[in-house]
């Protein structure tokens, strides 16, 4: 922690002492804990934080966001389902949502949902639009997948892994999905 940080955790903290904290105190604290990588310090700050505010937009997307990257996906659902609630066009939160749906709870369906959503708000939103065509290829339709990503392509020409993906799905429409063995294990939507 550089001595900037330090000085701003020590007035910080001299803030909750004299019990004149706010959520805005607990969030900073708890950012701060997590840039330290001092993740049990930062999931009680966020949850002080909600003691405060119980619909603090960041306290539940960065509660749910730190239990999905700490493997604790149900824990993460029950923030995320609060955090929709109050802010249903959270777009963060809605990726997260969908990520979550495809790689722990294989329910494609709803993560289709979830990026309709963002794409509602944000039509050019690169990570809903991407993830969406990957969405198309774990369904095994290629065609729509490869539209997809020519389309998400045209948006974001100089995104390398959109352009990469793009170039296996004509692989696979090319050479058939026999060639799919071939490539491994499909990677995690993120």
């Amino acid at each position: 922690m550089t001595h900037i940080n330090r000085v701003i955790n020590w007035k910080l903290e001299r803030i909750v002492d004299r019990g004149k904290e706010t959520d805005r105190v607990y969030m900073r604290l708890g950012l701060m804990a997590l840039d330290s990588k001092d993740f049990i310090n930062a999931e009680r700050c966020f949850r002080k934080a909600l003691l405060k505010k119980p619909d603090s937009r960041e306290a539940l997307f960065n509660l749910a966001l730190l239990m999905s990257e700490q493997q604790r996906h149900t824990e993460a659902l029950v923030f995320l389902e609060q955090l929709l609630q109050h802010y249903p066009g959270h777009t963060n939160g809605l990726i997260l949502l969908a990520d979550i749906n495809v790689n722990h709870l294989k329910n494609l369906d709803v993560a289709e949902e979830c990026y309709r959503k963002v794409l509602q708000t944000d039509p050019v939103n690169q990570k809903a639009l991407h993830n969406l065509c990957v969405l198309h290829f774990e369904r095994q339709d290629f065609a729509t997948a490869e539209r997809c990503l020519s389309h998400t392509l045209s948006l974001h020409p100089t995104v390398p892994y959109i352009r990469q993906h793009l170039e296996v799905v004509r692989n696979i429409l090319k050479q058939g999905p026999d060639i799919l063995g071939h490539l491994g294990a499909s990677s995690p939507v993120s």
